[in-house]
């Protein structure tokens, strides 16, 4: 497995992340990358486990946290003055950024719109919080 990272943009930098995976391990890292995902939406939509652990309490906000992140920066930021938005296409991605939202203590909103579906949160207050938490998880853990 291959990592590389290249620089872009001119007044708004940005970096792309470029993943190659040898032939022969494609389908066992698919098969990686789509557990990890059943696991993560079951976690996120499931509602709080009786019992559970301040750890796993904690996971599940780190979990939201990089689903904001992600869809941030794969989705890109649809910003007008009252709102922060992202446009996506599969609406079980929505309903996992709506309930992140909800765990990271934001109110969220899904809402069809012209070809996609578009989760936005308020301006001020909420939209800084969605962003702090996004940024944090990144600063805490560099890609290696």
């Amino acid at each position: 497995m291959r990592h590389e990272v290249a620089v872009g943009g001119l007044r708004r930098r940005y970096e792309l992340h470029r993943l190659h995976v040898e032939r022969e391990h494609r389908p066992t890292y698919g098969a990686i990358v789509e557990n990890g995902w059943r696991r993560g939406r079951r976690e996120l939509l499931g509602g709080p486990v009786p019992g559970a652990s301040t750890a796993r309490r904690l996971w599940r906000t780190r979990l939201a946290a990089a689903a904001w992140r992600a869809a941030l920066l794969a989705g890109g930021r649809h910003v007008r003055r009252h709102i922060l938005g992202v446009r996506i296409t599969d609406r079980e991605l929505g309903a996992v950024l709506v309930r992140g939202a909800a765990l990271l203590d934001v109110p969220a909103l899904l809402r069809p719109s012209t070809g996609c579906f578009l989760v936005s949160v308020a301006h001020g207050r909420d939209r800084d919080r969605i962003l702090r938490y996004a940024a944090e998880e990144a600063v805490q853990r560099p890609v290696a």
